[in-house]
């Protein structure tokens, strides 16, 4: 056998195992909805595979018992690290639009078309607009009141700014 023959048969035995280990077809983990705010929601969908990133996520929503609305579909993230963070292997978005205090139900379909395609649905519900308590003590602020009113204020004050240009606001107590 000649040299360069043991070189190729060496070289094939070294590519071909990472060839066949490669994993192309998506295997869907958990979905979630970890953060929604008052009007949008952000939506994760763990998956493992896919290693030639050509699997794509559809997305669509409703609140609960209405019509489905179509959304912008979830964006791959390869998993990665850098000097403070790492990620998994997921695709991710968001919603935008929603109500406030709102329930939701959110339709992922997940396709690849080397396989693996699944489906699931997750219900989530926007924050609240937060409520000015009964018991807020409203005071009004102009440009030259700004700063003694807020050396002052205590707990459950509220602080509403008047028109007019102000320099820097410093907050110097935490409110509680």
């Amino acid at each position: 056998m000649s040299l360069l023959s043991s070189i190729g048969i060496i070289l094939t035995a070294l590519v071909l195992p990472s060839v066949a280990f490669a994993q192309n077809s998506t295997s869907a983990g958990t979905a979630s909805a970890p953060h929604p705010t008052l009007e949008s929601a952000s939506i994760e969908w763990a998956i493992d595979g896919d290693d030639n990133s050509n699997g794509v996520v559809a997305v669509a929503y409703r609140e609960v018992g209405g019509p489905w609305i179509d959304a912008m579909p979830l964006v791959r993230v390869p998993a990665d690290s850098n000097e403070e963070f790492s990620w998994l292997n997921r695709h991710a978005g968001s919603i935008f639009g929603l109500l406030p205090g709102r329930m939701y139900e959110v339709a992922l379909t997940l396709s690849d078309p080397d396989g693996g395609d699944a489906t699931t649905t997750l219900s989530l519900q926007t924050r609240p607009e937060p409520e000015i308590p009964a018991s807020a003590t409203l005071v009004s602020a102009t440009p030259e009141t700004i700063d003694s009113l807020l050396a002052a204020a205590l707990p459950n004050t509220i602080v509403e700014l008047a028109a007019g240009s102000y320099s820097e606001i410093v907050v110097a107590n935490d409110g509680m």
